[in-house]
């Protein structure tokens, strides 16, 4: 500092060579301040993100919640159809064995008659 306040040219190159140096931004000083803004803008992102996240969660979790719903009152029909899914089977058991029953009347009333035409052909026959 002793050199500058001796020399007035000394210090006017020093003041004008600081001017300089401040008003020129260094490489390093520009890297930085790329990364702070790239920092800046992939924090901003990741707040962004999670929002986004958070609200998909909410609505996944209201989507389950109305999927359970949908479920209980789906199981009611779903136990009355099988219910009746088993009565239509019984049913059907019970129609084959009424079918299976009819045709063996048929057959028997086929034969009796049969023998009731032998009988009233015999009594015309005697007659």
């Amino acid at each position: 500092m002793s050199l500058l306040s001796l020399s007035p040219l000394l210090a006017s190159l020093f003041l004008s060579y600081a001017n300089r140096a401040a008003a020129t931004p260094s490489p390093e000083n520009e890297e930085r301040k790329a990364l702070r803004e790239t920092i800046i803008m992939l924090l901003e992102e990741n707040q962004r993100l999670k929002s986004e996240t958070r609200e998909m969660v909410r609505k996944l979790r209201a989507i389950e919640v109305s999927q359970e719903a949908f479920r209980s009152r789906v199981s009611s029909p779903k136990e009355a159809n099988t219910t009746q899914q088993g009565n239509i089977n019984s049913l059907r058991e019970e129609l084959v064995e009424i079918e299976d029953e009819y045709d063996r009347f048929m057959v028997d009333s086929n034969a009796d008659k049969a023998a009731l035409r032998v009988q009233v052909l015999e009594l015309d026959v005697r007659l």
